[in-house]
This record gives C-alpha cells, sequence and structure tokens, in this order.
C-alpha cells in the first residue's frame, strides 16, 4: 500500500472481506448497488457475505450472461496497442458511457520466469526483424516501432530486467437486456479509440465475467491445454 501511495494513488487502504463481498455481489445484482451504498453510508451492515455474494441466477449464452438483474458481456484484448503507448491510451475505454449502467475494466498481469524471459525477448526481436525487412521498399513505421521496442526490451532483459505477460478484460452490464447491443458498440467503438483489438469471449462469458471481478479466478490456471503446448501458441 505505500508503494501504491508514492505511485501517486494518494490515501490508500485495503478493503475489508464484507466490502469484497458487497462488490461481487453488485456486480452480480448491478440492481441492488443503491440500496448497499445507502447501508454503507449510514454505517450498517449490508449483510453481504462469501456465501451470498455470487448471483442467486445465471444463464450463460454464446456471446453474454444474464445474472440477477444485470445482463453483460465480457471481452478480452487480442492485440495490444501497436507503437509508442502514452499514459492516456486507454482513457477513452475508461471514461463512463451513459449507455453503460456497470462497466469493468480488469488488467491481467503474469510474469515471466527468468529462462522465460530470455527466450521470449529474443523471438520478439526475430519476430520484429522479421515484420520490418519483409515489405520491399521502406517499411511501415509501426513495424520499426516494434523492431525498435523489441530490442530495446531483449537489452533490458539482458541487463536483469524481467519481462511480464499481460492482457485485459472489458465486461460492460446492463439492466435492460435490450440495451445490451447499444453498450457493445459503445464498448467496440471506445476499444478502437484507445488502439485496442478486442474479442468477445465466446462460450466463455462466465468464467470470463468472474475473472475480471479481480477476486482470485485465475484463468491460466483454469486452461486444460499444457503448457508446453501452450507455449508455442
Amino acid at each position: 500500500m505505500r508503494r501504491l501511495s508514492v505511485a501517486g494513488l494518494g490515501s490508500v487502504r485495503a478493503l475489508p472481506i464484507g466490502e469484497i463481498a458487497a462488490l461481487v455481489h453488485v456486480a452480480y445484482d448491478p440492481a441492488a448497488d443503491s440500496s448497499i451504498d445507502a447501508m454503507r453510508s449510514s454505517g450498517e451492515e449490508t449483510g453481504v457475505t462469501w456465501e451470498n455474494a455470487g448471483p442467486a441466477a445465471l444463464v450463460e449464452d454464446w456471446d453474454q450472461i444474464r445474472h440477477d438483474s444485470g445482463t453483460s458481456v465480457t471481452w478480452q484484448m487480442v492485440e495490444a496497442p501497436r507503437g509508442a503507448v502514452q499514459s492516456q491510451v486507454l482513457r477513452p475505454l475508461l471514461e463512463p458511457a451513459r449507455e453503460i449502467t456497470r462497466k469493468r475494466v480488469t488488467l491481467v498481469y503474469r510474469p515471466h520466469t527468468p529462462a522465460e524471459a530470455a527466450r521470449v525477448a529474443d523471438s520478439d526481436v526475430r519476430t520484429a526483424l522479421g515484420r520490418a525487412t519483409a515489405r520491399k521498399g521502406e517499411a511501415r513505421a509501426a513495424d520499426t516501432l516494434d523492431l525498435r521496442a523489441a530490442r530495446q526490451a531483449a537489452t533490458e532483459e539482458a541487463s536483469g530486467a524481467g519481462m511480464t505477460r499481460f492482457s485485459l478484460l472489458v465486461t460492460a452490464t446492463v439492466l435492460n437486456p435490450a440495451d445490451l447491443a447499444a453498450a457493445a458498440d459503445v464498448v467496440e467503438e471506445a476499444a478502437g479509440a484507445s488502439r485496442l483489438g478486442l474479442r468477445r469471449c465466446y462460450a466463455a462469458q462466465s468464467a470470463s465475467f468472474a475473472a475480471a471481478l479481480g477476486v482470485g479466478v485465475v484463468l491460466n490456471k483454469h486452461v486444460a491445454v499444457p503448457d508446453v503446448v501452450r507455449m508455442y501458441l
């Protein structure tokens, strides 16, 4: 928490278990948000525990889920912003939108081991070099920037820096299922403005929704594909 404060987040405190359970409950039942906020403001106990934090009912379709008072869609990042990434790149995606009742943007991090980091750094340089030299004539600016970034990452890794895999999940929730299409359009347009490639988590909406809550659902621990295969995907 001290490091978070130094990073500019101001006063930081750890959420007690009851508040975390209430956050999960509101994610699944967004209509309960106002009543839980009122109880918190008055100092009352919300009555939400881990045993009743989840949905009373949930129906998963191919590309969305219906849960208590809400209907949601979750997307996964399939392409990160290319080239130079500025500090405001995610702002269009993070800004509130009136078409969406609740929106959640979750960053997922997983560090490479030192051995993996060396292999990945070398592979990234070879891939970026191939893209930058594959075209006849002048290379695209984005390919040149990718090559420069890959070489810099390899240099930093060789100097002892670690490497981390990262991804991003976006969840949009509405109270009225009829509003979901408009909410999805807003998210996909904002992702384009943030230079992100998003794709719906088809046939995995329930698991992706839970993983995006940030309460310990780690997707890679539930994947049936062995690590030795996933390493080459």
